[in-house]
């Protein structure tokens, strides 16, 4: 869509997924240089389907590969930065401070690309509330000291009733 509107667009592999490998540190490289270059820089990162499963419960909150590198490194370069993170559930996000927009798209499914595309070009507005509390670190999660204690595989919800968002909204 912004190709359409005059618009130029140009692509990076930023880090390696199961089916493309390469080398991080230089698709890191490859990246930067391209976002230095370019006037708005959209950055797409999120689990995969490995990690989001309802068949077993998440080991932790971090993204996937060197995804989080890319971001920092990205945002050095540029403040024209947009993160699109596309995951089943909350993630860690350590550079949230240091990007200006983030998007948070889910797991879209078949029409997410063209959604996401009408949002990041103002053709929509993506109102509504998250269904998920997004911590800004794990350490703030209150069962993240019961988790994996001995581990076990299972959460004890030793915080009652101050679960997910309780937690955070309660004085």
């Amino acid at each position: 869509r912004w190709a359409a509107r005059g618009g130029a667009c140009c692509f990076a592999p930023g880090y390696e997924t199961a089916a493309r490998r390469g080398d991080a540190a230089a698709l890191i490289a490859n990246a930067v240089a391209l976002a230095k270059a370019a006037d708005r820089v959209v950055v797409f990162v999120g689990s995969t389907e490995a990690d989001d499963c309802e068949g077993y419960d998440r080991d932790g909150l971090d993204l996937p590969t060197a995804q989080d590198a890319l971001v920092d490194a990205i945002a050095r370069v540029t403040r024209d930065l947009v993160v699109v993170v596309q995951s089943g559930g909350p993630v860690a996000m350590p550079w949230v401070h240091d990007v200006p927009a983030i998007l948070q798209m889910h797991l879209a499914g078949e029409a997410g690309g063209a959604a996401c595309a009408d949002v990041l070009v103002g053709d929509a507005e993506p109102g509504g509330r998250l269904a998920e509390t997004y911590p800004l670190s794990v350490d703030v999660v209150p069962s993240a000291a019961s988790f994996g204690v001995d581990g076990a595989r299972q959460a004890v919800y030793a915080e009652k009733w101050r679960v997910g968002y309780r937690h955070f909204s309660a004085p």
